[in-house]
Protein backbone atom coordinates (compact mmCIF):
# COMPACT_ATOMS: atom_id res chain seq x y z
CA UNK A 1 0.00 0.00 0.00
CA UNK A 2 2.88 2.45 0.91
CA UNK A 3 4.47 2.09 -2.79
CA UNK A 4 0.82 2.99 -4.12
CA UNK A 5 0.77 5.82 -2.18
CA UNK A 6 4.29 6.69 -3.04
CA UNK A 7 3.70 6.45 -6.71
CA UNK A 8 0.24 8.17 -6.34
CA UNK A 9 1.93 11.23 -4.95
CA UNK A 10 4.59 11.14 -7.46
CA UNK A 11 1.93 11.05 -10.67
CA UNK A 12 -0.13 14.09 -8.50
CA UNK A 13 2.89 16.16 -8.32
CA UNK A 14 3.82 15.89 -11.94
CA UNK A 15 0.59 16.53 -12.90
CA UNK A 16 0.22 19.78 -10.54
CA UNK A 17 3.58 20.72 -11.33
CA UNK A 18 2.86 20.63 -15.07
CA UNK A 19 -0.41 22.96 -14.63
CA UNK A 20 1.61 25.34 -12.49
CA UNK A 21 4.14 25.40 -15.07
CA UNK A 22 1.56 26.54 -18.12
CA UNK A 23 -0.96 28.61 -16.12
CA UNK A 24 1.05 30.06 -13.49
CA UNK A 25 -0.07 30.06 -9.47
CA UNK A 26 -3.82 29.46 -8.81
CA UNK A 27 -5.00 28.12 -5.41
CA UNK A 28 -7.78 26.18 -6.99
CA UNK A 29 -5.04 23.81 -7.59
CA UNK A 30 -3.93 23.60 -3.92
CA UNK A 31 -7.65 23.83 -2.34
CA UNK A 32 -7.96 20.58 -5.08
CA UNK A 33 -5.02 18.96 -3.26
CA UNK A 34 -5.61 19.87 0.68
CA UNK A 35 -7.46 16.75 1.53
CA UNK A 36 -4.52 15.32 2.78
CA UNK A 37 -1.05 15.86 4.24
CA UNK A 38 0.41 13.34 1.79
CA UNK A 39 -1.34 15.67 -1.56
CA UNK A 40 -0.19 18.88 0.13
CA UNK A 41 3.07 17.75 0.35
CA UNK A 42 2.57 16.84 -3.31
CA UNK A 43 1.73 19.67 -4.11
CA UNK A 44 4.30 21.92 -2.24
CA UNK A 45 7.05 19.80 -3.88
CA UNK A 46 5.26 20.85 -7.39
CA UNK A 47 5.07 24.26 -6.39
CA UNK A 48 8.46 24.36 -5.22
CA UNK A 49 9.48 22.72 -8.30
CA UNK A 50 7.47 25.55 -10.37
CA UNK A 51 8.91 28.49 -8.16
CA UNK A 52 5.36 29.20 -6.35
CA UNK A 53 6.71 27.45 -3.52
CA UNK A 54 6.59 30.68 -0.64
CA UNK A 55 3.13 31.36 -2.21
CA UNK A 56 1.84 27.70 -1.77
CA UNK A 57 2.97 27.64 1.92
CA UNK A 58 1.15 31.13 2.32
CA UNK A 59 -2.27 30.17 0.88
CA UNK A 60 -2.18 26.70 2.74
CA UNK A 61 -1.12 28.56 6.12
CA UNK A 62 -3.90 31.05 5.13
CA UNK A 63 -6.53 27.79 5.41
CA UNK A 64 -5.80 26.37 8.86
CA UNK A 65 -3.41 23.64 7.90
CA UNK A 66 -0.01 23.50 9.66
CA UNK A 67 2.91 20.70 10.17
CA UNK A 68 0.99 18.64 12.46
CA UNK A 69 -2.35 17.91 10.58
CA UNK A 70 -1.53 14.70 9.65
CA UNK A 71 -4.52 12.71 9.21
CA UNK A 72 -7.02 13.33 6.03
CA UNK A 73 -9.17 16.38 6.39
CA UNK A 74 -12.44 15.34 7.70
CA UNK A 75 -11.15 12.03 9.23
CA UNK A 76 -12.08 12.62 12.74
CA UNK A 77 -15.29 13.27 12.04
CA UNK A 78 -16.12 10.08 9.30
CA UNK A 79 -13.05 7.95 10.07
CA UNK A 80 -15.16 5.28 7.99
CA UNK A 81 -14.17 7.23 4.48
CA UNK A 82 -10.55 5.66 4.78
CA UNK A 83 -12.78 2.69 3.34
CA UNK A 84 -14.55 4.21 0.57
CA UNK A 85 -13.53 2.95 -3.30
CA UNK A 86 -13.17 6.37 -4.28
CA UNK A 87 -10.70 7.65 -0.90
CA UNK A 88 -8.81 4.46 -2.06
CA UNK A 89 -8.67 5.00 -5.49
CA UNK A 90 -7.59 8.80 -5.20
CA UNK A 91 -4.75 7.50 -2.28
CA UNK A 92 -3.43 4.48 -3.84
CA UNK A 93 -4.02 4.68 -8.04
CA UNK A 94 -3.90 7.86 -9.09
CA UNK A 95 -0.86 7.15 -10.78
CA UNK A 96 -2.92 4.44 -13.07
CA UNK A 97 -5.05 7.54 -14.78
CA UNK A 98 -5.08 7.63 -18.35
CA UNK A 99 -3.17 10.94 -20.05
CA UNK A 100 -5.81 13.18 -21.45
CA UNK A 101 -4.85 13.85 -25.01
CA UNK A 102 -6.02 17.46 -26.22
CA UNK A 103 -5.51 20.45 -28.54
Amino acid sequence: MSVGDALSRLAESRRVRHIFSRRGFDPRILDAMAASRCQRDAALHAAGQAGFLAQAKAHYRSRGFAWYHLLPHGMSRAPWQLLRPRFLRGSFLAFRHQRRTGP
